[in-house]
């Protein structure tokens, strides 16, 4: 079994448009780890906790995005999330995050992610909340976990964790 972190995901998923040179290097490297998932017929997995996550990137991508239309027309922004969602630009937002959750459905079996809120306290230091979540999750049960985020790394050497470069 391989678990995706969620930047791998991201890329994947054609959230944003690659343009400098390491995100294009990243959707390379994606795009090539899961054509070889998919031709070795491994099993991948998500859990709804990464699935939430998804959203909440696509959401601040998004955001961003809009901002930086709004700053070159001359228009104010939003700063938040709570005051983009009041905006008409969001529902192409809410759209892409069913499409991205959709298709990671589609490659991704969606698994339960039993955790430990105490372990995950005892880690925050090292790593995001999520990350300390995922990589639990896939040292409990075995599971390859691939990241570009050198953080995972900090939370123990597994044989299982696969840091894309």
């Amino acid at each position: 079994m391989v678990f995706l972190d969620t930047c791998i995901w991201i890329e994947l998923c054609g959230v944003k448009a690659p343009v400098t040179p390491n995100e294009i290097r990243q959707t390379q490297l994606a795009s090539t780890l899961l054509q070889k998932l998919m031709q070795q017929n491994e099993q991948i997995v998500t859990c709804n906790e990464q699935l939430i996550e998804i959203i909440s990137a696509v959401e601040k991508i998004k955001l961003k995005e809009y901002n930086r239309v709004a700053k070159g027309n001359g228009q104010p922004g939003c700063g938040d999330l709570k005051s983009f969602r009041s905006k008409v630009e969001f529902s192409n937002a809410k759209q892409l995050c069913n499409a991205v959750v959709s298709d990671v459905k589609h490659f991704a079996d969606v698994h339960d992610c039993a955790y430990s809120v105490d372990e995950i306290l005892s880690k925050i230091d090292l790593a995001d909340i999520n990350d300390c979540i995922y990589y639990d999750y896939c040292k409990n049960k075995g599971i390859e976990f691939y990241s570009f985020d050198m953080d995972i790394s900090k939370l123990g050497q597994l044989g299982t964790v696969h840091i894309l470069r």
